[in-house]
Parts: C-alpha cells; structure tokens; sequence
C-alpha cells in the first residue's frame, strides 16, 4: 500500500468522523467498553453456565438496545432543544406559509448551528396517512442558521415558504434541531 492509497482512504473516512462531535465518541466508546466488559466477564464465568447465560443475554439486549439509548441520550440531555412557535400557518390574504418563533438550548454543549424543517401535511387525511407523510413528506422545508447557539440561548426566527400546491390547505409539521 502506497502513500496515495493510503491517504485516500484516510480522506474517506474523515466525512464520516466530521458528521459526530466529542459528546457522540464517548457516549459510543463508552457504551462500546461496556459491551466488551459485559464479553470478557462471559468469557470469565463461562464455567458457572446460569450467571454466564445472563451476562450474555443482558450484553446482548444492551447490544441491540443501544442505538436507542444512543438517541434518547443525545435528544433529551446532551442536544436537547425546546422550540416555541408563536405562528405556524397559511397567512390569510397570500398562498405562503409563515412560520415564528425561537429555539432554546437546554442541552449540555454549545451548538454550532440549527436546522428547522418544517414539513407539509394535507389537511382533513387519516391519521395513517399522516403518518406516511411524516416519513416522506409531500413538501420539506429546511432552513439553516449558522449562529453558535451558548447554553440556555435563545433563537428567534422566520421563515416565509411559498404554498407547494395553492389548492391544498396544509398543516405544518415544524421541528428544530441543532448541531
């Protein structure tokens, strides 16, 4: 393997590590140690079978559970974010949509950005298909701010989204989140 080579590769996976921040590597090499202690003492008390058996079975549902631990750590303590929206509808005399109001860093770290997207769903469909719609949207709008968001910060913002169809009345579905 060449200098070439092995620079390219390096530079394939440097996309990949710029997409988690410090908080992301130490939950996962945390929960990683924790799968691999949880390995070792199987290996250790393989001879008590009953013992080994629940270790194994509790790394292997941690294991499988992980990514979900994963998530709700990052979403409800680290990147936490609270989002107030004072208006979030078609405005009266025009085929646009307005969307006001603020997000608050209640999380642990500083935050670099924030994205909102605000997703547009048909009014008067069933429950079902609204749920279609949240997986795959008709209409997305994202909306990115750059501003580094400081614990217990404030955003304010508006967004101004023209109507994708005029003869459809939509409800939308706003989100913030922050990186």
């Amino acid at each position: 393997m060449d200098i070439v080579s092995l620079k390219a590769t390096i530079a394939s996976f440097m996309d990949f590590a710029e997409y988690f921040s410090l908080p992301d590597y130490l939950i996962l090499t945390s929960g990683f140690l924790v799968l691999l202690l949880l390995l070792l003492l199987f290996v250790a008390l393989r001879s008590y079978f009953i013992v080994a058996f629940v270790v194994f079975l509790v790394g292997l549902i941690l294991f499988f559970l992980s990514p979900l631990v994963y998530q709700v750590l990052m979403t409800n303590v680290i990147r936490k974010v609270e989002i107030t929206l004072k208006f979030n509808q078609k405005m009266y005399y025009d085929d646009s949509y307005f969307v006001e109001g603020s997000l608050v860093n209640k999380g642990i770290i500083k935050f670099r950005g924030c994205v909102i997207s605000v997703n547009f769903v048909p009014k008067g469909i069933k429950k079902l298909q609204a749920l279609r719609y949240e997986i795959k949207p008709i209409y997305k709008h994202l909306q990115v701010y750059e501003n580094p968001l400081n614990v217990d910060e404030k955003l304010d913002f508006k967004i101004l989204i023209p109507s994708p169809n005029p003869e459809v009345l939509y409800f939308l579905n706003t989100r913030g989140s922050c990186y």
